[in-house]
C-alpha cells in the first residue's frame, strides 16, 4: 500500500480509490482512531500520507481472485 501511495503521489493522482485484499489493512487506514498495534508507526504514517497527497481517496477491499491482474503485474 505504501508503494502504490507513493507511486500515485509522483503520477500527481489527487482522487483515487485503493484496493486491497486485506480487511485488516482496510480498516485500519479508514478509522480515525490512532493505531497502538505494534504497526502503528507505519499504519499512522500511511494515514498521513494518504491525507497529504490525495483531496479524495478510498480503499476498498475485494477477494483475491479478484485482485489477480494486480497479482501479475507486481510478480506474486
Amino acid at each position: 500500500m505504501s508503494h502504490a501511495i507513493s507511486l500515485a503521489a509522483d503520477m500527481w493522482v489527487v482522487r483515487v480509490v485503493f484496493e486491497t485484499d486485506l480487511q485488516l489493512l482496510m480498516e485500519a487506514l479508514n478509522i480515525n482512531k490512532v493505531d497502538s498495534s505494534a504497526y502503528a508507526a507505519v499504519i499512522e504514517d500511511t494515514k498521513y500520507q494518504l491525507k497529504l497527497w490525495f483531496s479524495y481517496y478510498e480503499i476498498n477491499v475485494c477477494r483475491r481472485l479478484a485482485n489477480s491482474v494486480a497479482h501479475v503485474l507486481v510478480g506474486c
